[in-house]
């Protein structure tokens, strides 16, 4: 897969442990949810009763990201946010498919 450096460059800022527990996340199916652009992504990762939502951001040709939860464990899902993100292949809805804190596949 080709990236983009800012991607890389991003993706690298992780730490060894922040990247495998983000992986795994990615990998278990955790990123509930993803939306945005190609400048503002928001994510949102469950992990059983856990949750934490996420922002990326690009700023001319860096990546930055927040989560709520200012752990080890909120980075790995900015890090899971960001693989969603590129398996994807910047493909994202636009807006979430959720009303609060349901999606809809709960409403109907």
């Amino acid at each position: 897969m080709n990236l983009d450096r800012a991607t890389l460059d991003f993706l690298n800022g992780f730490s060894d442990d922040e990247k495998n527990e983000g992986q795994r996340l990615h990998d278990e199916g955790c990123v509930a949810q993803i939306f945005g652009n190609h400048l503002l992504i928001q994510g949102k990762i469950e992990d059983g009763d856990w949750s934490c939502r996420t922002r990326l951001q690009l700023q001319g040709n860096e990546w930055s990201g927040e989560a709520d939860d200012k752990s080890e464990s909120g980075r790995a899902s900015i890090y899971a946010t960001m693989l969603e993100k590129v398996a994807r292949k910047g493909d994202l809805p636009e807006s979430p498919n959720e009303v609060g804190e349901k999606s809809m596949t709960e409403i109907l």
